[in-house]
């Protein structure tokens, strides 16, 4: 079994963000990272997922600064929202072939899709990073941002040969997404019910 958990990294003030998590009504440990960067971890719900969706939109909405809400999923792969003014703004998948799945239609033959949608005849099955784009991931590094190591990390490309992509476990490659941010991982790849507030200096349990 791999491993699973849901993050938020906030950017934006650290008493503001978690005046703004208790506004929500979420249960969530909220620590600080780095100047103006804030993990959120949110207590999941059913099937230990917390849907970070809605308390994106909130906190989004009431910070000046972006939000980034992250799922790593039993380590196939890792699915990350920006959110911007209450809206979604940018999506990235580790592995888009992760997201297809299989459907009977009417005439018997099974065909892959995405999202409930079947695709057509022939189509080809996408692979790889989508939405692998460094500049949407930039306003959350903590200093001038690193393009070229932020969008590497996306594509899951391996020092130092830029061509060659390694198959890694999704928690692995999401903590080199931290670390070309600029950002310590801990309080960022872990889940609720795995940690304590404890373990992180500053943290405020809401």
């Amino acid at each position: 079994m791999g491993t699973s958990y849901q993050t938020m990294l906030v950017a934006a003030e650290f008493a503001a963000t978690v005046q703004a998590v208790r506004g929500t009504g979420a249960r969530a440990i909220v620590v600080p990272v780095a100047a103006e960067r804030v993990a959120v971890i949110p207590e999941e719900g059913d099937w230990d997922v917390a849907d970070l969706g809605p308390l994106a939109e909130g906190l989004s909405a009431a910070l000046s600064g972006p939000v980034l809400a992250t799922y790593v999923v039993d380590s196939d792969f890792v699915d990350c929202h920006v959110y911007r003014g209450g809206a979604r703004v940018h999506r990235y998948v580790s592995d888009q072939s992760m997201l297809v799945e299989w459907f009977e239609g009417d005439d018997g033959v099974i065909r892959p899709g995405i999202g409930g949608v079947a695709f057509p005849s022939g189509h080809v099955l996408p692979e790889g990073a989508l939405g692998a784009d460094a500049g949407a991931f930039a306003p959350f590094a903590t200093a001038e941002p690193d393009l070229a190591r932020i969008g590497a990390a996306l594509r899951g490309q391996v020092a130092p040969d830029p061509d060659r992509i390694r198959r890694q476990f999704a928690e692995a490659q999401y903590t080199a997404i931290i670390a070309a941010l600029g950002l310590p991982p801990q309080a960022l790849t872990v889940a609720y019910r795995h940690t304590d507030p404890a373990y992180f200096p500053g943290a405020v349990l809401v």
